[in-house]
């Protein structure tokens, strides 16, 4: 018969080992985890972007070092996150945009967006911008493909692709659309440089004092996503009977050059009959 007291015994002593052996591990994986600083916090897990881009038809290779995409808190700010076409030769023609994400007011990393909000993804070259979509940070950690598809051979609407990308996310628009219901389709939206999106009124304002009439306009220069290589002018035209009469332009206020200007034509005299005025609005 077996002693009792002896299996107690090797049973202390095997459970014993197994705590040596326990204390020994934990010595082990101490030694091997990295020290943190005091305070210090492990970054959050970063959104990634990527996928394949198209201008023109073809597809953005290796060698277009030019091309760029990055990420922006606005339309026209600094760059928050970048890759360069054919920076990482391991993504071949592919581009990997890696956006740094956290959860709350970002204290940590002044790169990092938070969670919720709505960034810009700008696709440019050395001529400036050629795209820009809006994106909205979910949540962290997101893997997300994004092929950008620009150029006039995407579609044949009359719009630029890049010009679609930026206020619709997506291009084949109808260009007889009036999403914003301000009486301007989109084809007149582009050519007048508006946002599509949002009622931007008539743009052209008549106001009377001193026995004068004062006629002005904006005159809006060609830039942006769309208007590479373009240049908007204006000409104010007038007529007194919108059934019959044509519109007829107003001397010296032809052709005028936008340049981000205000344009003002003065009548010192009004005639007896009234007449009305418009913008007309032309790329070149």
């Amino acid at each position: 018969m077996n002693n009792p007291g002896t299996i107690r015994n090797r049973n202390c002593a095997s459970f014993g080992a197994r705590r040596f052996v326990y204390a020994t591990l934990l010595g082990i994986a101490a030694g091997l985890a990295p020290v943190l600083p005091a305070g210090a916090v492990l970054p959050e897990p970063s959104n990634l972007l990527f996928g394949y881009i198209t201008i023109s038809n073809h597809l953005v290779s290796v060698d277009r070092t030019e091309v760029v995409i990055e990420a922006r808190r606005t339309s026209n700010g600094v760059a928050m996150a970048s890759y360069r076409i054919g920076s990482e030769p391991r993504f071949g023609e592919a581009y990997f945009l890696e956006i740094p994400v956290e959860t709350a007011a970002v204290t940590r990393n002044t790169n990092a967006a938070v969670a919720g909000s709505v960034l810009y993804i700008a696709l440019k070259d050395d001529s400036g911008d050629l795209a820009l979509i809006t994106y909205q940070v979910v949540e962290r950690g997101r893997f997300q493909r994004l092929d950008i598809v620009l150029g006039s051979g995407a579609d044949d609407n009359g719009l630029p692709d890049a010009w679609e990308l930026a206020y619709f996310s997506t291009a084949g628009q109808d260009p007889n659309a009036d999403p914003d219901g301000d009486r301007l389709n989109n084809f007149q939206e582009y050519l007048a440089g508006t946002n599509p999106t949002v009622s931007d009124g008539p743009g052209l304002e008549i106001a009377a004092a001193g026995g004068q009439v004062f006629v002005s306009f904006f005159a809006r220069r060609a830039e942006g996503p769309g208007y590479a290589g373009r240049a908007r002018y204006y000409s104010l035209e007038a007529t007194t009977n919108l059934s019959v009469a044509p519109w007829q332009p107003v001397a010296n206020f032809t052709n005028i050059f936008g340049n981000n200007q205000t344009v003002l034509y003065t009548i010192s005299a009004p005639d007896a009959v009234p007449k009305m005025f418009r913008s007309r609005q032309t790329l070149e």
